[in-house]
């Protein structure tokens, strides 16, 4: 079964690292095996912390990619059991536990959610959350893509460093102009994504991978000019 997700994911962090925003949203085709995508939609965006609009733009992409596939299932980065979402409405949402802060969010997004995706009946839409391997595998590709783009970013500018927050358990790998980024959770031992970088890049840049000293689980890179 092909099966398409999505997630945005990666951040941009100040010199404490708390998050400045997130960079940029994903959304993949994946196929069996399920160890990496077989088509990516990738675009930048640098989300306030308090923004709705990665949600949006995730189904938004997933719909675009479900009209170049032969897809029949999307997995959404919304945590209710599984439930289709052209089955839901706002008095259905009663019948889940969400904290009211929650609860108040999905009756504003359920509706438009719904009103995007009016025309892909033909679709079961899921809101699994994290429980999706392939909203896994959107949150990694939103994670190496958003550090090429901050990498690009910080070239661009005249800062000395810059501290990029990777998605929770992932650690990223540089082979040559390759950079890779792999799961570190035990269950997915199998699971990475490679892409092409130019090397000239990766050559004006130091890169230093640790712990998020605030945030376990986290891992952070900092990048910095080669002098």
């Amino acid at each position: 079964m092909k099966i398409i997700a999505a997630d945005s994911g990666g951040a941009i962090l100040k010199k404490d690292y708390e998050p400045i925003c997130i960079v940029g949203t994903a959304a993949v085709m994946v196929e069996p095996p399920y160890r990496r995508p077989s088509a990516v939609v990738w675009k930048a965006f640098e989300y306030n912390l308090d923004e709705r609009t990665p949600i949006l733009n995730e189904l938004s992409f997933c719909l675009e990619l479900s009209n170049k596939f032969s897809v029949n299932v999307i997995h959404l980065d919304i945590s209710l059991g599984g439930a289709n979402l052209l089955d839901l409405n706002v008095k259905k949402l009663s019948n889940y536990k969400i904290s009211p802060r929650g609860r108040k969010v999905l009756e504003k997004l359920i509706p438009q959610l719904k009103n995007m995706a009016k025309n892909f009946s033909n679709l079961k839409i899921l809101l699994i959350g994290k429980e999706s391997l392939v909203v896994r595998l959107a949150e990694l590709t939103a994670g190496i893509y958003g550090f090429l783009y901050t990498i690009n970013k910080f070239l661009n500018n005249e800062n000395e460093e810059v501290l990029y927050g990777l998605p929770k358990m992932c650690s990223i790998s540089l082979d040559n102009d390759y950079l890779t980024i792999k799961s570190l959770k035990p269950s997915e031992f199998d699971i990475s994504i490679t892409v092409h970088t130019s090397k000239n890049i990766l050559n004006s840049i130091r890169l230093l991978e640790y712990p998020n000293p605030v945030a376990s689980g986290f891992r952070v890179i900092k990048i910095k000019r080669k002098s």
